[in-house]
């Protein structure tokens, strides 16, 4: 890519992969996927001021993302198990570009099913890192 060339979705990479490790294997029947990183904050109004003054403490994030329906598929088969069993994924939704993404354990906390008649079957999925068995790291 040359410089002020738009970069796509479409060449991103979603990996995943099992708890506990960094998500190598690539599911490439995902679409639409938003990486969304939050900061929570303490704050303090003292007396005097005219401003709340406000530090970031932690970092949240969440990926929503959909998946086609394709017969026999690990990667939703891997999803649909971590969800009904309340367990943990690796996954790892990247910019092909740069590589840059949130390598993290996730929940899933979020799954729907849309059947529509014109359309194939698609989850959609809301999926949230914890740090219990590794860091999140962003590279």
């Amino acid at each position: 890519m040359a410089a002020g060339d738009y970069r796509i979705g479409l060449h991103g990479e979603f990996l995943y992969g099992a708890a506990g490790s960094p998500a190598t294997t690539v599911a490439n029947n995902v679409r639409n996927v938003n990486l969304n990183l939050s900061k929570r904050t303490a704050e303090a109004l003292r007396r005097g001021k005219q401003w709340v003054a406000k530090k970031t403490i932690a970092t949240e994030a969440s990926v929503e993302f959909e998946i086609f329906d394709i017969e026999g598929d690990t990667f939703l088969a891997q999803i649909k198990t971590a969800f009904m069993n309340d367990a943990k994924v690796a996954l790892y939704p990247k910019d092909d570009a740069s590589g840059e993404g949130l390598d993290a354990d996730y929940y899933i906390t979020g799954f729907s099913r849309n059947e529509s008649n014109e359309d194939f079957i698609i989850y959609s999925v809301t999926a949230e890192p914890t740090d219990e068995q590794r860091d999140p790291t962003w590279h």
